[in-house]
């Protein structure tokens, strides 16, 4: 009921950050949620009929779509050279480098998994359950 106090608490902040990891957010009663940050990031989600016909693959790039989809992912914004984006994959493949692990798990590409361009948000293709 008081959602400004994200912004001013920090311990809420983390808080609500780390939910919206693990769950992908609230939804309205009825509507099927988009599937967890953490889960389409290691590919454990369930791939589902809807998510291979909007072309979301694994990785980094579905983590953006669940999170900035429709201002970042499926032709909205300047797809993969959008800045955002952009700094957003760089970024993660700098800590990549600091941890000595690679951006990519074995079978996957930069292009499909570390970008969103190519996936459909989820305003052009909402989630469905599997």
């Amino acid at each position: 009921e008081n959602p400004q106090r994200v912004a001013t608490n920090p311990t809420l902040a983390w808080a609500s950050s780390i939910w919206f990891w693990f769950t992908g957010g609230a939804c309205n009663p009825g509507e099927t949620c988009k599937p967890s940050c953490h889960d389409v990031f290691l590919g454990t989600k369930p791939m589902c009929a809807g998510d291979v016909q909007a072309n979301r693959k694994y990785g980094l790039g579905w983590v953006t779509n669940v999170i900035n989809g429709g201002l970042e992912c499926g032709g909205a914004g300047q797809g993969k050279c959008d800045y955002r984006v952009h700094s957003r994959v760089r970024f993660y493949k700098h800590f990549c480098g600091i941890l000595d692990v690679s951006p990519l798990a074995e079978g996957w590409t930069e292009e499909e998994n570390l970008f969103c361009n190519e996936q459909n948000n989820y305003v052009q293709a909402p989630p469905q359950v599997c």
